[in-house]
């Protein structure tokens, strides 16, 4: 999320199976809560009085110990404050993972992992004291590398994308030149056992 967003939520990993040593396919359901952020929106959203909101996002891929590919969709939807509302938003993303051999390191090492991720999102019309916003519905698809770095159970990631192809008004949302994102993880594990 941006600095005018803040954002926390929950995962579950629904599906896992491993197809051979090394490689494995997951799939993972989030829900979270988005909230208002320090930092204003540009252009005509920064205008509208915000409320909290809530995300869902479902992802699925294939990783393997050198190549990872990873497909997802999501979905934002914000909450009416003083009849403005900001829009909702569908976004889709495809992720292509390398892991250098050099790079392949034990548990108590910092191991890594590059990416080149491609993102893309539709907004819905903003809605300012109770009227449709004429022209507020965008679209906006997104192409950078990022970063993965683990180390035993804490995750850290950073990435930047630009834009590749933009369908938005200046007028409304501002120019977006550069998107940045850093992340943290903790990384819980759990296994279970059984006998026959």
């Amino acid at each position: 999320m941006s600095g005018s967003e803040w954002s926390a939520g929950a995962s579950w990993r629904f599906f896992h199976s491993v197809n051979s040593v090394g490689k494995r396919i997951e799939s993972t359901a989030s829900l979270g809560v988005v909230v208002p952020g320090p930092q204003l929106d540009s252009g005509v959203l920064a205008s509208l009085h915000r409320a909290p909101g809530v995300a869902g996002t479902l992802a699925t891929g294939l990783a393997s110990r050198s190549q990872y590919l990873w497909a997802g969709i999501g979905y934002t939807r914000f909450a009416e404050a003083s009849e403005d509302l900001r829009p909702d938003t569908i976004s889709w993303s495809g992720v292509y993972g390398y892991r250098p051999a050099k790079l392949r390191r034990g548990y108590g090492q910092w191991d890594y992992r590059g990416f080149a991720e491609f993102t893309g999102e539709h907004t819905g019309n903003v809605l300012k004291s109770d009227t449709i916003l004429p022209g507020s519905s965008t679209t906006t698809v997104w192409l950078g590398p990022s970063v993965l770095a683990i180390l035993k159970d804490v995750a850290i990631s950073g990435g930047v994308q630009g834009p590749i192809f933009r369908d938005a008004s200046d007028s409304i949302y501002g120019r977006e030149h550069l998107r940045f994102a850093i992340n943290f993880s903790y990384l819980k594990y759990s296994s279970h056992t059984s006998s026959h």
